[in-house]
C-alpha cells in the first residue's frame, strides 16, 4: 500500500527520493522511487546500494513510469550492486524487477509479511 510505502521510506538515515508529476493534473504525484546510497545492515550483499521502495498509482501503471523512476535511481546510486526488498507473493513487482534485471538472492526479512531480496550486479 502507499502508506507502507511511506513507512518504509521513513526507515533509514540517509533517504533519497524521486517523484513522477502528472503535469497535466495539477502535479498530482503518480509514483515515486526511495533509495539509500548504502544499502542497511539487513541486506546480504556487502557494500549495496538500496532501493527502500518504488510505488506507482494503478492508473498510472504501464506507462513506463516504473522503469523511468528505477533507472534515474540507479544513476544516482554510488555502488555497483543493487538491492531492494519485494513482498512475497507480489508477482507483478516480481515480474517488473526480473525484466529490469534483478534476480533472488534467497535472503528474505520480515516479521509481519514476508519480504524477499532481489539484486542487480
Amino acid at each position: 500500500t502507499l502508506e507502507h510505502c511511506r513507512r518504509r521510506a521513513a526507515q533509514g538515515g540517509s533517504n533519497d527520493t524521486l517523484v513522477a508529476l502528472d503535469r497535466a493534473n495539477g502535479d498530482r504525484v503518480a509514483g515515486f522511487v526511495c533509495f539509500l546510497p548504502h544499502a542497511r545492515k539487513i541486506v546480504s550483499i556487502p557494500g549495496a546500494g538500496e532501493i527502500t521502495a518504488l510505488y506507482i498509482l494503478r492508473e498510472y501503471q504501464g506507462l513506463g513510469l516504473g522503469r523511468m523512476l528505477l533507472d534515474a535511481a540507479l544513476a544516482r546510486l554510488p555502488c555497483p550492486k543493487t538491492v531492494l526488498f519485494v513482498l512475497d507473493g507480489n508477482a507483478q513487482a516480481i515480474g517488473f524487477y526480473e525484466h529490469m534485471g534483478f534476480r533472488f538472492t534467497g535472503h528474505t526479512t520480515g516479521e509481519e509479511m514476508t519480504e524477499l531480496e532481489m539484486s542487480l550486479e
